[in-house]
């Protein structure tokens, strides 16, 4: 979870991009545009959040919720926190934008690839929750805040093959009992359902005009 960021500074991603996404996700939730004010209105720009050795108030990183065909979302206990979290982390300088982020992360931490995984027939590529969350001061480096980019992504049975130098173990949780807050919530608003056969279907959609990434863990 971003552990390979130490040194680098991050500036890949287009500020007009991150303009772009951030302010149509706050278009579709004007009521969180406050809490979300540290960032959208950070003076020194966007891109440079995407900095994980800028410490000017905060950093972009992007998560990676994926629902199966069984309606559950897929959580990881992180070595390093001890805590339940979507797979996710820091922006790289390889990343071309925060999907590209999100989808790496969930392939390093758990093996899943872009090519198993498809967004949601309702939100596309666009992003499901923006939060920030703050991150205590360590000795190396001070007190900051974390805005998480979090993408919705459906699979029907993805194997899951973790990274154990990141991840002491998963789990699949149904919608109700995620231990994710709001994002559950989200979620299972988000999708759309089919019951053609009485049963009920997670509905997904092609990335559109790209191939899913190549993707190696190093």
């Amino acid at each position: 979870m971003g552990g390979r960021l130490k040194g680098r500074c991050v500036m890949a991603i287009e500020e007009s991009e991150l303009r772009s996404v951030l302010g149509e996700y706050v278009q579709r939730h004007p009521s969180e545009r406050e809490s979300l004010a540290p960032l959208l209105d950070h003076s020194e720009g966007l891109a440079r959040l995407t900095s994980s050795t800028h410490f000017d108030g905060g950093h972009l990183t992007c998560g990676a919720l994926v629902v199966n065909a069984a309606r559950q979302i897929l959580v990881i206990r992180h070595r390093r926190y001890r805590l339940w979290l979507l797979p996710g982390g820091h922006i790289e300088q390889s990343d071309e934008s925060l999907l590209a982020t999100a989808l790496r992360e969930l392939f390093e931490e758990t093996g899943i690839t872009a090519a198993e995984v498809a967004p949601s027939a309702h939100l596309g590529t666009r992003p499901l929750d923006v939060e920030l969350h703050p991150i205590p001061a360590r000795a190396d480096q001070p007190a900051h805040w974390h805005a998480d980019v979090v993408f919705l992504f459906v699979a029907d049975h993805p194997v899951v093959r973790p990274d154990t130098s990141e991840v002491l173990s998963y789990s699949w949780y149904d919608l109700k009992s995620a231990p994710i807050g709001r994002r559950a919530h989200k979620a299972g608003a988000a999708l759309r359902v089919t019951a053609t056969d009485g049963s009920s279907e997670v509905v997904a959609q092609p990335f559109p005009n790209e191939t899913p990434p190549a993707m190696s863990r190093a």
